[in-house]
């Protein structure tokens, strides 16, 4: 790295350099299976809801859930148009440069291009999260037989419990990195004021 832009450029990456594939892969895979899965469920619940004892709360449940992970794999399109791996970067940087564009026009795209990746990217990770989470309550409701809550045969209450503490769980986990996200947005802001 020999100049400032370089250096700019180098602090656009995303660490660990795996990221981009990870969100790649699943918006690719994870999210529509699971989203395939809770339409699937909002089929069976309609069918059954005589045999449900929350029918509503979870259809709703699977309707968010189900939007949350279809937007996850939207929004992992939009971040793939805007990756590109560091080869690929070089071998734009010799075309342009036999084409007569300025390194710095590449350099500029780059790390145009690059935070517009990382915008997605976040924004299908937190889709997902937020749509997995909300899975985990969408079954437990689809557990809870007409009788009730209090009636339920103790197996099926652990499974309820055990959806019910996987989604605990996976909204805890997006809440801590959000304010940890947050948290690092603040320090750069005020570090910049410095």
């Amino acid at each position: 790295m020999s100049n400032n832009s370089d250096k700019s450029l180098w602090s656009q990456l995303q660490f660990p350099f795996g990221y981009p594939e990870a969100i790649d892969n699943l918006g690719t895979i994870a999210a529509p299976l699971l989203a395939g899965f809770a339409f699937t469920l909002i089929g069976i619940t309609i069918g059954n809801r005589n045999d449900l004892g929350k029918p509503d709360l979870a259809l709703l449940l699977l309707v968010i859930a189900s939007v949350a992970l279809v937007s996850s794999v939207q929004f992992n399109f939009a971040a793939r148009s805007y990756h590109f791996s560091p080869t690929e970067y070089f071998d734009l940087q010799k075309l342009a440069s036999e084409d007569g564009v300025a390194e710095s026009d590449v350099k500029s795209m780059a790390t145009e291009y690059l935070g517009k990746q990382q915008s997605w990217a976040n924004r299908t990770r937190i889709a997902y999260n937020f749509g997995v989470a909300v899975l985990f309550f969408g079954i437990a409701a689809t557990l809870i037989p007409v009788a009730g809550i209090c009636h339920m045969a103790p197996i099926r209450a652990c499974a309820v419990l055990l959806m019910v503490a996987a989604g605990i769980i996976e909204a805890t986990l997006i809440g801590r990195e959000t304010i940890k996200n947050l948290w690092q947005q603040l320090k750069s802001v005020g570090s910049s004021f410095d």
